[in-house]
């Protein structure tokens, strides 16, 4: 057996075993079955416990991790955090806070644009109300 092989066969081991025993412990801290979890994420009865041996799917993990309201990164071992990134009260917050911004941004340099263009029409001694009437009428053949 390569070297290359057996570190292989030590990281995967590892990773499962970090997968499963968290998901074990996190089901007793809130009192939670596996069959549970199996029942409402339709996952097959007893594939949970497979789990300790071999490595599940991504879409597997996530259909777990979000049931739980736990992050993949948690259920895999990568952040000793179980709460999910997703949907942060203050990610959202600061989301729309930088939305609001882009908006009264956009809104701003859209009345800028408007009052440069009455600037143009007035410069040609052009009915403002007359491009609004251009554009809303038919065309005719």
């Amino acid at each position: 057996m390569s070297t290359t092989y057996k570190l292989f066969i030590v990281i995967y081991g590892g990773i499962m075993s970090v997968l499963f025993d968290r998901l074990s412990l996190y089901c007793s801290q809130i009192g939670l079955s596996f069959y549970a979890i199996e029942n409402a994420t339709g996952l097959t009865v007893g594939s949970l416990r497979k789990w300790k041996d071999s490595m599940p799917s991504g879409d597997k993990i996530l259909k777990v991790s979000n049931f739980l309201g736990v992050s993949m990164d948690y259920l895999m071992g990568n952040t000793d955090n179980p709460e999910s990134q997703k949907n942060n009260p203050q990610d959202l917050v600061a989301a729309a806070e930088e939305i609001a911004a882009v908006i009264n941004e956009f809104q701003m340099q859209t009345q800028d644009l408007i009052i440069k263009l009455n600037k143009i029409l007035d410069k040609y001694h052009i009915d403002s109300t007359i491009l609004a009437q251009t554009s809303t009428q038919p065309e005719k053949d």
